[in-house]
């Protein structure tokens, strides 16, 4: 039986195109899907997963060839929207089910959360599964010429440098389309690789994966002490930020109903907000290729090189974007500037009526309306007007031609020279947007 809000009448059939390797422009057309299952009979996984959601027992075996099945043998708690919204005679089957379930594996935590499926199991009566029947792909997996990618092959690491629209490691529901796996495939490694440190799946660039638990962990090290690992990367926008340091704070993992979490970069320090800090050592103009022209992006643009002094979540996206410089493609930190742009113009509005300067407004002073606005951060209000609307823009993750970012150079400096001859460097290939084709 399923445990979804919606009866299993009016529930949205799972498309085939979902698995469809590579995927196709149907498949990427699809909204996720998930579905909650409660097992009425043992049996294997795919035979239990194409009865409930009506697909053949193949499609099912994609699935789980995808990583997108998880299960655990006893059932969790369920959020009381879900519940009250079975019919009596489910929400019985549930209650027995877990009870059940507790009598015979009991109630330890580990088995209440749900697992990703190692292989076409056989899962007892009222095991519980959570299935991401439309699993959330990336074209890139297979557009990419991933040998070109590999930038050094170490005996205990990989330098890979990732192209844009794809994790660094596996999602919740896919396991197959990740740098991890696809470097590992194109290197024909018997083992798998693993994750010292991310890039969004929007940003191209260096990425280190370690080839032995032993390297991950002194490579983890190595990212704790100040300097041992310096990092750059080159930005696009479309006017020339300002040459030097740039220093702010950062809410990260801000929410908003519905929304993606973001970065919220404050002029001065908030409780519970973090100094982040980057440089930019030089900006120059670039022309962009016909492929990128192609997706609305301008001619040319500027290409700075900027050093990360600090690694925040979504650091360079959020403080170029809170100047009123948001990299291009970028359509999360577009809105985000767009939006920050009219606060500032509805500050500056609201000081000049109530005849404060805007040097005022710069520094913080209150405007003492009789709304109470106050001019709480010190950005400058002179900010240039945006090339766009926060009005038609919605805040959204940036799609799968990726964002004007790359992790461009690495060095790491270590006394054992862990990655090599210290100082070890290594450097990107030319960014995506400047590669002709």
């Amino acid at each position: 039986m399923t445990l979804d809000e919606k009866p299993k009448a009016i529930r949205p059939a799972v498309s085939i195109d979902a698995v469809a390797i590579p995927p196709t422009e149907a498949t990427m057309k699809l909204t996720a899907l998930v579905e909650h299952i409660l097992v009425k009979q043992q049996g294997h996984l795919s035979e239990v997963i194409a009865e409930e959601l009506n697909i053949t027992r193949a499609h099912a075996k994609e699935l789980i060839r995808f990583g997108s099945v998880h299960w655990c043998p006893v059932l969790p708690h369920m959020p009381q929207s879900r519940e009250e919204a079975m019919s009596d005679k489910d929400r019985l089957l549930y209650e027995q089910g877990r009870a059940a379930g507790i009598s015979q594996h009991g109630d330890n935590v580990a088995l209440l959360q749900p697992k990703r499926a190692a292989g076409d199991v056989v899962v007892p009566r009222y095991s519980y599964l959570r299935v991401h029947a439309q699993p959330k792909r990336f074209p890139a997996a297979y557009t990419t010429d991933w040998q070109s990618r590999i930038i050094h092959m170490g005996d205990n690491f990989v330098v890979v440098s990732k192209p844009p629209g794809i994790p660094v490691v596996p999602c919740v529901c896919n396991i197959l389309e990740s740098c991890l796996t696809c470097a590992a495939q194109a290197l024909k490694l018997s083992q798998p690789l693993l994750a010292t440190h991310r890039l969004d799946h929007c940003t191209e660039g260096l990425v280190v994966l370690g080839r032995s638990g032993a390297f991950v962990s002194a490579f983890n090290k190595l990212l704790q002490q100040e300097g041992a690992v310096q990092k750059y990367y080159r930005a696009l926008t479309r006017r020339p930020p300002p040459i030097g340091a740039l220093v702010h704070y950062v809410t990260t993992g801000v929410r908003e109903k519905g929304l993606p979490t973001y970065t919220l970069v404050h002029a001065s320090q908030v409780k519970g907000s973090l100094r982040c800090e980057l440089e930019v050592l030089s900006v120059q103009q670039v022309e962009l290729s016909a492929s990128v022209q192609a997706l609305g992006w301008p001619e040319t643009a500027y290409e700075s090189l900027i050093h990360l002094k600090t690694g925040r979540t979504h650091q360079i996206r959020a403080q170029l974007g809170r100047l009123g410089l948001p990299l291009l493609g970028d359509t999360m930190y577009e809105a985000l500037a767009a939006r920050t742009a009219q606060a500032l113009q509805d500050r500056a509005s609201c000081c000049t009526s109530t005849g404060i300067l805007a040097s005022h407004v710069q520094q913080g002073t209150s405007c003492n309306s009789d709304s109470a606005a106050v001019c709480e951060q010190s950005v400058p209000i002179d900010m240039p007007e945006p090339e766009f609307s926060f009005a038609n823009r919605w805040l959204n993750e940036p799609g799968r031609d990726g964002i004007g970012l790359q992790a461009c150079r690495l060095v790491v400096n270590s006394e054992n020279n862990l990655m090599g001859s210290s100082p070890a460097a290594f450097e990107a290939r030319t960014p995506w947007w400047r590669e002709p084709g």
